[in-house]
Formats: structure tokens, C-alpha cells, sequence
């Protein structure tokens, strides 16, 4: 029997946050994909014209266009899990706002509040699954996650029309909204980085940081030759030091010192 390699030996450490990242998705998409045969029911409660249930659907494009970058930013600083975590509680909240609205304006609110949460959840998910997957399996999980992303449309849609027949539309939501509060739950306690991808953020934290004190020492030694050459041609003039080179000098000085600082940065 051959060696098991790392990625099998640390199978569980990866794929039980991936199944946690798929049961939060799955609450994600259920809604955002399966309320769409409730739209006439919401229609006809909120006396809408055709204008406004369409700027009722449509306002999920502006909220994509408005959101998608700020939400990576805030899961660079403050990680993927409490922001998809957050993300995931506000579209809890949007949905029930929503099933409890009485008029268009009050629904219409609830929408984009389950959009801003439905936009920084989803952006997560992406980076949650680079963060989780081996290397070697990338393309495979996020096959994976783009099936059941489908397959969350072809179930939450019956779903919704079932519990509608039985609650109306506004039961069909809230119902929607207890999904998602239970994928927060699955998420939130099962999911955590692989020591893997932890292992390797740390290596490409630690290129970036040799690259970045690197160039500045580049730069600084091509700086104090031309400078050396430019002193030692106004030295052998035999005339005094004019305010450039004082400049040039002064300048030799600080890039003395930033080269200093990142030739000791590479040796540690």
C-alpha cells in the first residue's frame, strides 16, 4: 500500500468547512433564486405596476455594481467568515422585513437590505472556497459549488410555491428567511481555515513583504553610484558644493537607510 499524501491525510481538515461553505450558500441561493414564483403574489399585495416590480427584481444589479468591491476590502480586513457570517444575518433580516411589509416602499426596503447582505455573503463564498479546496482540487470544488448553486434554484423554487399555497407569500419569505438563519448556524460553527491555506497565505505574506523592502534597496543602490559619480566629479572641480548636491547628499543619506532596512528584513 502506498504513502498517503498530505491532501489525503488531511482530508477532514478541508472538506468540513467546504460542506459548511456549501450549506451557507445553499441558504444564500435558495432565496435569491427561488422567490421568483412568488413575485406575482407580492404584485398584486402591493398594488405595483409592472415599472415597479421590475425595479423591485432589477435593483439587484445596482446593488452587485455598488457592493461587489467593498465587500472583498471588508473580507480582507476583517476575514471571509465574520463577513460572511454578517452578510448571511442580514439577509435573515432583509426577508423578514420584507414579509412583514404593507405597502411597496416598506417591501422595497426589505429587498435591498437582503441584497446588501445577499452581495457580501456572496462575494465570501468565492473567497472562503480558495481559502478551503487543496490546490490540486480547485477546479473540481468550484464545479461543485456552481452545481449546487443551480440545484439551490430548482429546490427553493417548489419550496416557495408550496409554502405560499399553504402561508401566502409572506409565509413563503419569512420560510426563507429561517433557511438562511439556519445556514448562518452550520457556517459560523463548522467553518474555519485549513491549516494548509493558512500555510500558505503566510508564504505569500512573506514574499510580498521581501519584495516589497527589496525594491527600495534596488532602487537606492543605483541612486548612491550615480550619486557618488556626481560628488566625485564636483570634488575634482575644485569648486564648492552647490544646493543640488546638498540635495543629492542628503538623499544618499535616506537611501542608505532604507537600504539598511531592507537588507535586514531579507536576512531575517
Amino acid at each position: 500500500m502506498g504513502q498517503r499524501s498530505p491532501d489525503q491525510r488531511n482530508v477532514r481538515s478541508w472538506l468540513i468547512p467546504f460542506i459548511a461553505v456549501i450549506f451557507g450558500m445553499l441558504a444564500l441561493q435558495m432565496a435569491s433564486l427561488g422567490f421568483s414564483p412568488l413575485l406575482p403574489a407580492i404584485q398584486r399585495d402591493f398594488q405595483a405596476s409592472y415599472t415597479k416590480i421590475g425595479f423591485f427584481t432589477g435593483v439587484y444589479g445596482l446593488v452587485a455594481i455598488l457592493l461587489s468591491v467593498p465587500a472583498g476590502l471588508l473580507a480582507r480586513k476583517y476575514g471571509e467568515k465574520a463577513v460572511l457570517s454578517t452578510g448571511l444575518l442580514i439577509v435573515a433580516m432583509g426577508l423578514f422585513v420584507l414579509s412583514r411589509a404593507h405597502d411597496f416602499t416598506l417591501g422595497l426596503t426589505g429587498r435591498v437590505i437582503w441584497l446588501i447582505g445577499y452581495r457580501l455573503s456572496f462575494v465570501c463564498v468565492m473567497i472562503a472556497i480558495a481559502f478551503t479546496a487543496p490546490l490540486r482540487l480547485k477546479g473540481s470544488t468550484m464545479g461543485i459549488l456552481g452545481s449546487l448553486s443551480s440545484l439551490a434554484s430548482v429546490v427553493g423554487a417548489p419550496f416557495g410555491s408550496r409554502v405560499e399555497q399553504v402561508f401566502g407569500w409572506r409565509g413563503a419569505i419569512a420560510a426563507f428567511g429561517g433557511l438562511t438563519l439556519v445556514g448562518l448556524v452550520i457556517f459560523s460553527i463548522f467553518y474555519r481555515r485549513s491549516s494548509s491555506a493558512l500555510d500558505r497565505e503566510r508564504r505569500e505574506r512573506d514574499v510580498v513583504c521581501q519584495r516589497t523592502w527589496a525594491l527600495p534597496a534596488h532602487r537606492c543602490a543605483g541612486h548612491g553610484l550615480a550619486s557618488g559619480i556626481q560628488g566625485t566629479s564636483g570634488v575634482g572641480s575644485g569648486r564648492d558644493a552647490g544646493p543640488a548636491e546638498h540635495r543629492g547628499i542628503h538623499n544618499d543619506l535616506l537611501c542608505a537607510r532604507s537600504g539598511g532596512i531592507g537588507l535586514s528584513s531579507q536576512g531575517h
